[in-house]
């Protein structure tokens, strides 16, 4: 899986099924809880999501976080439901232009 039509199917795969994905970003692996699918103002297509495993460049292990889906690397669809970052969610504070989906 490697376009990023391919990518975005997949994330709304796993939103619609309440979990998480895992992929590499920036040479990381991460374990992500998908929250908003969307375009950023430039028309990049965005993730907000909850990572709640893996590594990061800024060394912020968990957490809210924004990613760009031409930059995932080898995702799938982990069978660990999503939970952890419900409390950190908040639907009105939405990171992008444009929302396609969200949770």
């Amino acid at each position: 899986m490697g376009t990023v039509e391919e990518i975005m199917g997949l994330i709304i795969a796993a939103m619609e099924k309440g979990l998480c994905i895992d992929f590499f970003y920036n040479d990381f692996h991460r374990v992500v809880e998908p929250y908003v699918l969307g375009y950023s103002s430039k028309g990049d297509v965005l993730l907000q999501g909850y990572q709640i495993w893996g590594d990061s460049l800024r060394g912020k292990e968990v957490g809210m976080k924004l990613f760009r889906v031409d930059k995932i690397m080898d995702p799938m669809i982990e069978k660990i439901t999503i939970e952890i970052g419900k409390e950190e969610y908040d639907p009105n504070w939405v990171w992008m232009a444009e929302v396609l989906k969200q949770m």
